[in-house]
């Protein structure tokens, strides 16, 4: 909603009205109150979503592990020049669900849904999903 000129105007706010997508700071204590504009914890819980959720990134142990989740309304998501250690990923996802199908690093298929932090330059990843 942040991005819809229409109702985020391009602005992450503390809270949208649920049925008409507007920004709207909702009723606390009997009060409505406003909606507060460039809230950075807002951009940031969207970030983890597109990254953590989506994306499916979990790191651990020197190694990031991937784990997507593509909705039925999203078949295609990609992230350009993500830093790890030394490297710059390129990332693409496409499909639905949550079962990897295929996992390709650097165009050699993988048997095994995670990278090491010894990668250095780019680097492209790319994940289809098993609908």
């Amino acid at each position: 909603m942040a991005l819809d000129a229409d109702k985020g105007d391009y602005n992450f706010r503390e809270i949208y009205n649920p049925y008409t997508g507007v920004p709207d700071g909702g009723w606390q204590c009997n009060l409505h109150t406003g909606s507060c504009k460039c809230q950075t914890w807002s951009a940031t819980a969207y970030l983890n979503m597109v990254i953590n959720g989506l994306v499916g990134l979990r790191i651990e142990d020197n190694r990031m592990y991937f784990k997507p989740y593509l909705p039925d309304n999203i078949s295609f998501i990609q992230l350009k020049q993500f830093k790890f250690h030394h490297s710059a990923l390129q990332i693409s996802v496409k499909g639905k669900g949550t079962k990897i199908k295929t996992f390709y690093l650097n165009g050699k298929k993988q048997t095994k849904y995670w990278i090491d932090s010894n990668l250095k330059g780019l680097n492209r990843i790319e994940i289809e999903m098993a609908s």
